[in-house]
């Protein structure tokens, strides 16, 4: 299936996110047991600043990824959808005794505000406010609001709330428009095609702000701990421009010219330069020539230091 076309955006525009979905944890145990689960510090999470995180199956591979940041007696996850019962249903096995409790919250919709540039975080809107840092949470009457990316800014409220804001005026985005962002910016994606064949450190998830090493034990945390001081990372997540206007599913393979699979698609969007796309590699292949359903793809910089 061939993908709307991502256009270059020139003002303010906003985006329905129906792929993502909210998970509750509340409870006064509610910070000890997730800190026992995720795969970062989230003593650092609080009602003001969001983090991006994981959560590990005992062999260290990703079973899923979100936004986190505290609400009234607990937390709230933003994930997607695909993964958000059975990760529901894997916090729920582990809760024991601890006095937590695990909602899906279904009655919460989630929507994204993307600029056209970084510094124009300020569009003049009352409705919606100025978070001038990465990872900023405000939450009002209406929702909250998390700035996820440098450009990008996180709504989740009630339907009512969400139709409000996308019956104001401003621009109105596809989904696919996001997706690119967080290529761009090099923020991994999970999808349910790409569950548990990462170890955190495959999707660069440390220079995403998304790991710890600090914050003690949680599943899979000796394998994490050992890749990072005694292993040697053999695949790494690159980014690549592809031409045409045909964006592969995640989960699609990578291969070299004589047909050997070397890599595999995180999240792929067409632009009006073709696609561009993350995936994660095998590090020993990454300056061959590389291929993706016979085409040629293009090696591109990431906005931070790669692994």
């Amino acid at each position: 299936m061939i993908n709307p076309v991502v256009h270059e955006l020139t003002s303010p525009a906003l985006v329905e996110l129906p792929d993502y979905a909210v998970l509750d944890a509340t409870g006064s145990d509610a910070q000890s047991f997730l800190k026992g689960q995720f795969c970062n510090d989230l003593a650092e999470a609080t009602s003001n600043r969001a983090q991006l995180s994981g959560y590990c199956n005992p062999k260290g591979r990703l079973l899923a990824l979100f936004t986190v940041f505290a609400i009234d007696e607990g937390y709230r996850l933003v994930l997607h959808r695909d993964l958000l019962d059975p990760t529901s249903k894997r916090l729920q096995m582990f809760v024991m005794r601890a006095d937590v409790k695990i909602v899906a919250r279904n009655d919460l919709l989630c929507s994204g505000v993307i600029l056209p540039k970084a510094d124009s975080f300020d569009i003049e809107r009352p409705d919606i406010p100025a978070l001038p840092q990465v990872m900023d949470v405000k939450t009002n009457e209406v929702g909250n609001w998390v700035r996820t990316g440098e450009v990008q800014t996180l709504f989740i409220a009630g339907a009512d709330a969400q139709q409000t804001l996308l019956n104001a005026g401003t621009d109105i985005a596809d989904v696919n428009a996001w997706r690119l962002q967080k290529i761009q910016a090099g923020i991994p994606s999970l999808f349910a095609a790409t569950v548990e064949q990462f170890v955190p450190q495959m999707i660069n998830l440390q220079q995403a702000g998304g790991l710890s090493f600090t914050h003690g034990c949680y599943p899979g945390q000796e394998i994490v701990a050992r890749m990072q001081y005694l292993g040697k990372l053999k695949r790494q997540m690159l980014r690549f421009t592809l031409a045409g206007d045909d964006a592969p599913p995640a989960g699609a393979p990578i291969t070299t010219a004589d047909d050997t699979e070397v890599g595999v698609v995180i999240d792929a969007v067409a632009t009006d330069e073709g696609v561009q796309l993350l995936a994660v590699m095998k590090i020993a292949n990454v300056d061959e020539a590389l291929m993706m359903a016979g085409q040629p793809l293009s090696k591109q910089t990431l906005p931070y230091d790669e692994p």
